[in-house]
């Protein structure tokens, strides 16, 4: 069994910190924010304080170790998730709309939607049901129209962009480098089927038209030996198919290698860029 990542370590933390404060919250007070994201098991960057919001007119808490908030009813909708009472997915991405320029960034915003709207796939690589996912997109636009919302124009702006398919923040990084540098946006979770309609595997990212596919490498993959054989078969037999396999890693990302690689094979393949620049 691998180590958790410390990220993984931090957001635990956190959930455990919320966990003991529950036990003392206020009446009419919810988990929102990062924190609520945290509990729903999303991507975001951990803070150092619980975000706490009062429901009006009550008024933000100010206890230690609390970033305190009031809310407007018409705001807000709740689930209980493990027994604490949070904002549900979808108000919680429309809250962190309002922390983009501070302590978020518009991708960070974009990636925690396809988180939200991402349908787990079963066991066995078989599609899953759409109410398999914390919310559909239509719940994401419906949040950020209910009223008034702090960082409005972020939230729209990420709307464009939050896609169904994405199994990671490394994905939807590499989704977006792809699309900014001119290239055709990819299919998310394709199917990978052999000649008689058997399921060799899941693209991360693929181009059906050019049989070019990318895949994210995170930690998992290196360090899973079972993960690392299995890739391993996946790839064979997808180059056996006639697919160009471009493995990607963050690294890559942060380089521009990553772009250039997809790029470089979808020319080989055929594509012509719309320009020169493309």
């Amino acid at each position: 069994m691998r180590d958790a990542h410390p990220r993984e370590q931090a957001a635990d933390a956190h959930v455990v910190l919320a966990t003991a404060y529950a036990t003392a919250m206020p009446p009419d007070t919810v988990f929102s924010h990062r924190t609520a994201a945290l509990i729903h098991g999303l991507p975001v960057p951990v803070p150092s304080l619980l975000d706490v919001s009062a429901i009006a007119p009550r008024r933000a808490s100010r206890a230690a170790g609390v970033r305190g908030r009031q809310l407007h009813p018409a705001l807000i909708a709740t689930r209980s998730v493990s027994g604490l009472i949070v904002c549900d997915p979808a108000t919680t991405w429309a809250q962190l709309g309002g922390l983009v320029g501070a302590s978020l960034t518009l991708d960070d915003l974009v990636i925690v939607g396809d988180a939200i709207v991402r349908i787990p796939r079963l066991r066995g690589g078989h599609a899953g049901e759409p109410r398999h996912a914390l919310a559909r997109i239509a719940d994401l636009c419906a949040a950020t129209t209910v009223g008034r919302r702090a960082g409005a124009a972020a939230l729209r702006e990420a709307l464009d962009l939050i896609r169904l398919g994405s199994s990671s923040p490394g994905e939807t990084l590499a989704r977006l480098a792809i699309i900014r540098a001119g290239l055709p946006e990819p299919e998310l979770d394709v199917e990978i089927l052999g000649e008689e309609g058997a399921l060799v595997g899941i693209a991360d990212l693929a181009y059906r038209l050019f049989r070019v596919m990318a895949e994210y490498e995170g930690d998992q993959h290196r360090v899973d030996a079972r993960q690392w054989n299995r890739d391993i078969d996946k790839y064979a037999a997808c180059d056996s198919l006639g697919w160009i396999v471009v493995r990607i890693t963050a690294a890559h990302l942060r380089s521009g290698a990553a772009v250039a690689r997809i790029r470089a094979a979808l020319v080989r393949r055929g594509w012509e860029p719309a320009s020169p620049d493309a």
